[in-house]
Formats: structure tokens, sequence, C-alpha cells
């Protein structure tokens, strides 16, 4: 996918009816950080980590 290629997420924006969709939260994370179990993989989790509280809190606001 390449690690700036960000264009697949505009493939689930046909689905609005999904909550991530609805809510804006589709988030990327960089495949090279979370595919491979390195130490980069800590990082990779991290981000994820700070994508799902993201979407936690804008939950909260409805």
């Amino acid at each position: 996918m390449g690690e700036e290629n960000r264009h697949w997420l505009t493939h689930w924006e046909q689905y609005p009816s999904l909550t991530a969709v609805a809510e804006d939260n589709l988030f990327f994370v960089p495949p090279s950080l979370i595919q491979r179990p390195t130490p980069r993989l800590m990082e990779g989790a991290q981000i994820l980590c700070e994508k799902l509280d993201m979407a936690r809190q804008k939950r909260g606001r409805h």
C-alpha cells in the first residue's frame, strides 16, 4: 500500500451508515508500524491507541 497511501480510506466513505464513517473515525496508521513484529510495532500501537482515544472522545460528545 505504501506508507502514505491514505486513498483506501476514501473507499469506506461510500458506507455512511457505518458508525466509523458517520462519526469521521477513519484513521490511517502507517502499515510498516503495525504489520511486522519489529520494535517499531510499539510506535504503531501507540498511534493506534491515540486514534482509538480520539474516537472515544468524539463518542462522548453525542
